[in-house]
């Protein structure tokens, strides 16, 4: 189990840097990004999912989590109106759209 989580980070990390130069964000905020585009796609992570899995700070998390909600790359959702929010990165169709452009 151990070897697939290093394989994950690598993933983040790798992915982060993508997303740093293509939507000139910091690389803090690229992380995050790239942890909702891996785990939380389908089902969102919840704020302290993100803290214990990026292991940031409450308030560097939740000025970046504010400013990937502003540029639109990511979205949240609360569920059974409980007060919880659930970020989610949107849809690869609609990222893949948008890359496009930017092209």
């Amino acid at each position: 189990m151990k070897v697939f989580e290093k394989e994950k980070q690598d993933l983040i990390v790798a992915i982060s840097e993508l997303f740093r130069r293509l939507y000139k964000i910091s690389p803090i905020t690229a992380k995050i990004l790239s942890a909702l585009v891996i785990d939380g796609s389908k089902q969102g992570l919840s704020f302290v999912q993100l803290q214990k899995q990026l292991d940031m700070s409450k308030s560097t998390l939740s000025e970046s989590l504010s400013a990937l909600v502003n540029l639109n790359l990511i979205f949240y959702e609360t569920r059974d109106g409980k007060q919880r929010k659930y970020y989610r990165s949107f849809p690869f169709d609609k990222r893949f759209s948008e890359f496009l452009e930017n092209l």
